[in-house]
C-alpha cells in the first residue's frame, strides 16, 4: 500500500459491517412470526453495525468454530443456535440428516402425522409418551388461545390447578419445569404449530377477545 493511501495518523477507516446472512434472517423471521411480529430488520435485530437496545432479537456471527446465534428478549434464558450441524461429528450430522428427512416426510402428511422426538426422550418410552401428551395438549390449547407462553405457563402450574387432568397427562410425574416445557414445544414440527395458529386466527376476533377477557378477569379474581 502506498504512504498515500493510508488514513492520517490518529484516524481509523471507518468499519464495514454487514448483516446477518440470508439463512439466519429466515431463522429468526420465522422465531418472531412465532411471537406475531412481521421483522423489520433494521428495527428488530441487533447487529454488529446496527445496535438497536430495543430490538427483541441480539444476534452475533458464528466465529472460531461457534455456531451462528440469537437471543430473544420474549424467550429469555435461551439461546438459538442457527447453523449447528457444523459444530457436530459426522455421527450426529448424519443423525441430525435423518431427522430432518422424517420431518419432512411427516410435514407432507399434514397437521395428523405423529410429533417427532428428538433426544433422550426418545430412548424412554414413558418419557416419549409424556412428552407427546403434554405436545397434543399445548397444540390443542394453542388452538385455542394463540398464545405459546401462555400455553406455556398454563402447563406448568396444571399439576396444581388440574391434578387429575394432569395424571393423565403425566401418570404420577410430579411436574414439569419451564425449560422442559419450552423444549417439548420446540420438538413440536412447525407445520402442526402453523397448523393450530391457523385454527386460533380463524375464530372471530368477537370471540377470541372474550375469551381473553374472561381469562384475565379469572387470573384477577383467583
Amino acid at each position: 500500500m502506498a504512504y498515500a493511501d493510508l488514513p492520517a495518523a490518529g484516524v481509523l477507516p471507518d468499519p464495514v459491517y454487514s448483516p446477518p446472512p440470508a439463512s439466519a434472517i429466515e431463522h429468526i423471521a420465522g422465531h418472531l412470526a412465532e411471537h406475531d411480529i412481521s421483522m423489520r430488520l433494521d428495527r428488530d435485530v441487533s447487529f454488529l453495525g446496527n445496535p438497536q437496545p430495543e430490538a427483541p432479537i441480539s444476534y452475533a456471527a458464528g466465529a472460531g468454530g461457534r455456531a451462528q446465534r440469537y437471543h430473544c428478549s420474549r424467550c429469555p434464558g435461551f439461546v438459538f443456535l442457527i447453523d449447528p450441524v457444523a459444530l457436530q461429528s459426522p455421527e450426529e450430522r448424519e443423525a441430525a440428516r435423518v431427522r430432518e428427512e422424517v420431518q419432512a416426510a411427516l410435514a407432507e402428511l399434514g397437521p395428523g402425522a405423529p410429533v417427532v422426538r428428538r433426544g433422550p426422550a426418545a430412548r424412554d418410552p414413558k418419557a416419549a409418551q409424556r412428552e407427546e401428551r403434554c405436545q397434543q395438549w399445548m397444540l390443542a390449547r394453542y388452538r385455542e388461545l394463540g398464545n405459546r407462553e401462555e400455553v406455556w405457563d398454563e402447563l406448568e402450574a396444571l399439576p396444581q390447578d388440574d391434578s387429575e387432568l394432569w395424571g393423565e397427562l403425566a401418570e404420577g410425574f410430579h411436574g414439569l419445569a419451564l425449560d422442559t416445557i419450552r423444549r417439548y414445544w420446540k420438538r413440536i414440527p412447525q407445520p402442526d404449530r402453523d397448523a393450530a395458529k391457523a385454527d386460533y386466527r380463524a375464530i372471530p376476533a368477537r370471540e377470541r377477545n372474550a375469551a381473553a377477557a374472561a381469562r384475565r378477569k379469572q387470573k384477577l379474581t383467583g
